[in-house]
């Protein structure tokens, strides 16, 4: 915080008003809240993140975010988050809204909203950044291996280096990570444009010593088993196979190449399917190769069918396997073996 020197009462009080609006103008700043709007589904696309407040296209307020392009949005616990499809004449938003809580999700009402407001917690005042607060802290991460070194916690929401919402743990620094039950975490190399990118790996229940240790700039912290409004899961996005043993211990990944090569996809339980726009990073009619963990089973057809898979379909156990069909999946199916 600068210090003001005092020069005189009336330019003392002059000072005082401008600190004044320019913090109300800050209360109302797309690019450093706990909520990150995203113009494209699943969480992709271009991204502006805002605070508490209200925020109305017509007034320049949504940041690099475009007029009637939301899509989806990621809500950390304690926030909620209104969009309408017009601004109304009395700045509260009117036509057709939705409200959403904490989350990952996909707009009902997608590229329409002209407004936005954000609500957050109780006495909260703005961005709490989820993490020493705003929430319950589901992960822990770690500066050194084996849970050890200055750490931070951090609950439910996406937390950006370039946007200063690691806290404690400096930008790529990450070796470990403890996750409580009932939640899960991400980190990536790199904030890509909010959603995270580059080398990323995913981790639930447990402790456990990065892959890529010293490398997170990015991290979300989800509950386990919710998806982006489908009951899907992210996994990896965009990484780099090496071997398909890597990125953390979700059961199944896809890739790109054969051999486990390439861009890969991290699967949980569950049915995904292209046209629901499920398949992460993963394009559709690109899957070559897939790892599959012990105790998991992976069902992979050229078609989505009724929500099933049809068409040409190949099932796969525990392993590395270069697929039968290759550049044809368009449904994917994950589910625990007996």
């Amino acid at each position: 915080m600068k210090n003001i020197l005092r020069i005189a009462p009336l330019a003392a009080i002059a000072i005082g008003i401008v600190v004044a609006v320019a913090g109300e103008a800050r209360s109302q700043d797309w690019g450093y809240g706990p909520v990150v709007v995203f113009d494209q589904r699943d969480g992709r696309g271009t991204a502006s993140s805002f605070n508490v407040g209200e925020f109305r296209n017509n007034r320049g307020e949504f940041g690099s975010l475009r007029n009637d392009s939301a899509s989806s949005v990621s809500v950390p616990a304690g926030y909620r988050v209104r969009f309408c499809e017009n601004e109304g004449r009395n700045g509260q938003g009117d036509g057709r809204c939705e409200d959403v809580t904490e989350g990952n999700n996909n707009l009902r009402y997608a590229n329409s909203s002209s407004y936005i407001r954000v609500f957050g917690p109780t006495g909260s005042g703005g961005w709490g950044g989820g993490w020493n607060g705003g929430g319950q802290p589901g992960v822990t991460v770690f500066e050194d291996p084996n849970g050890r070194g200055r750490s931070q916690s951090f609950s439910i929401g996406r937390y950006l280096n370039a946007g200063g919402q690691l806290g404690s743990v400096r930008n790529d620094k990450a070796s470990s990570v403890i996750v409580t039950r009932g939640f899960r975490v991400r980190l990536c190399e790199n904030e890509g444009n909010g959603g995270g990118s580059g080398r990323c790996e995913d981790y639930t229940e447990g402790t456990h010593n990065l892959q890529y240790d010293d490398s997170a700039s990015f991290i979300e912290v989800q509950r386990a088993g919710r998806g982006w409004g489908n009951g899907g899961s992210w996994g990896n996005g965009g990484g780099v196979g090496g071997g398909g043993q890597g990125g953390g211990n979700v059961p199944v990944k896809v890739f790109s190449e054969r051999g486990q090569n390439g861009a890969f996809q991290g699967f949980e339980e569950g049915a995904f399917r292209n046209n629901q726009g499920e398949f992460g990073s993963l394009r559709n009619d690109d899957a070559s190769s897939v790892w599959v963990g012990r105790g998991y089973r992976v069902r992979l057809c050229e078609n989505e069918g009724d929500g099933n898979g049809s068409g040409k379909c190949e099932e796969y156990g525990p392993g590395s396997y270069d697929l039968s069909y290759n550049n044809k999946a368009s449904f994917i199916r994950v589910w625990r073996s007996r």
